[in-house]
Order: structure tokens, then sequence, then C-alpha cells
């Protein structure tokens, strides 16, 4: 049976500023892919996949994961929470890789979109999962209830707390939005999907003028779609 989402066994600190929690899972030797998957704020570590779809990702390709910054067993500093900190802190995990695909989930996505058009001959592929586009920041105002039992559900009721005291919301919202003209800079094959009962289900009407139809999905679900 696997662990409780809030008692993931702990995994490697990467040395830097801040120091980052981060697990690898599944075979390095295949020559597969490596899938870096990003949570959002919300479900407050790298247990949300750890606990749901990261073990079948990581059957055909090596996985990684780690706690945002602010996040989890990562350090939680005062300030530095715009979106080029959290890309500067994705680039120290990913240094070892030459090539690798990105999931990200909510506020992981945000980071995922940037990183794609930032490192365009790194990031092979791309797959947001419920990522907020055209100007809303990621739950920020999220107050979706956690169904009973939800991976993570105790660890994002304390994680507001957690954050209080840091500078997350004020550079969240200053953030410049990612919205359709972010997706249509990316040049990696991309899916965004949405829950439909999402209330950012708007985004896959953006995503769809940036990218086509093919490249969007909707799904029957919320926002923790995964």
């Amino acid at each position: 049976m696997s662990p409780p989402a809030d008692t993931v066994p702990p995994g490697a600190a990467l040395d830097g500023t801040p120091s980052l929690h981060v697990r690898r899972m599944g075979r390095a030797d295949g020559g597969a892919l490596p899938v870096v998957m990003l949570h959002g704020a919300v479900s407050g570590s790298l247990a949300s996949w750890w606990m749901t779809c990261a073990p079948r990702v990581a059957r055909a390709h090596p996985v990684v994961l780690y706690d945002l910054r602010g996040h989890g067993l990562s350090e939680r500093p005062a300030t530095g929470y715009r979106l080029r900190d959290h890309l500067d802190d994705l680039a120290r995990v990913t240094a070892h890789l030459d090539a690798f695909a990105l999931v990200g989930h909510s506020l992981g996505g945000w980071i995922s979109v940037e990183a794609a058009r930032a490192w365009p001959d790194r990031v092979a592929a791309l797959v947001g999962v419920d990522v907020p586009l055209g100007g809303i920041r990621p739950e920020l105002s999220l107050d979706e209830p956690d169904p009973v039992g939800a991976p993570g559900a105790r660890r994002r009721r304390r994680h507001p707390i957690r954050l209080s005291h840091t500078s997350f919301r004020a550079d969240l919202e200053a953030e410049t939005q990612v919205d359709a003209r972010s997706l249509a800079g990316v040049r990696c094959p991309t899916l965004m999907t949405f829950g439909r009962h999402s209330p950012f289900l708007a985004g896959a009407e953006i995503a769809t003028a940036a990218l086509g139809a093919p490249a969007v999905r909707v799904f029957d679900g919320g926002h923790a779609l995964h």
C-alpha cells in the first residue's frame, strides 16, 4: 500500500539557495525521455504526483519530482517567488539532463510554459494540467473543497499558513499573465488539459486559440484533475 501523501519518504536535498527536495523514480538507463513533473500551489508538494500518476509514468520514463520553493520539504525563503525564481530552480533540478518533457499542474504549469519558451532546445514536450490562463493567477482565489481522502488534502489545508509570512502571494499577483501569446511561443509538442468543473475551464478556449483544438483536452473533473 502506498504511504499517505503527507508521509512520502523524503528524497534528496539539492544544494543551493534555496535548498530543494527532489525525488527520482524509474530507471535512468533505458534511453527514454525524462519527465519532470511540477506541482501546483494548492497541491502543496511533489506528493500530488507521487500519489497519482507519477508511478505509471515511471514505468516507461525516468521521472523527476521536486517540491517548489516554499513547498513541501524544500526551503521556504521569505522572498523570491517570481516566475524567474522558479525557472532558476527548475534549471538547477534539470542541470544533468540534456532534454526532457515537462508536466505542470496550475502554478507548475505556468512555470512549465515559461520554461518551454525559454529553453526550446531542451524542453522536448509539454503537458499542462488545468493551467490558469488569460490573466487569472493560479490558486490565489481557488476555493475548491478537497474530496474525502484526496491525496495531500491535509497538506493543502496547512499550506497557505506556511506561506503566509513570505512574499509568495504578492510575487504571484505581480506576475505577467500566462496567456495565448505565451502558449504561441512554445515550439515543442504540447497538450493542455482542463477539468470540466474547474474554475479555470475558460483557459481551454484560450489554449485552443493558441494551439489548435487537437492540443487541448477537457476531462470530467475539477482543478486537481490528475
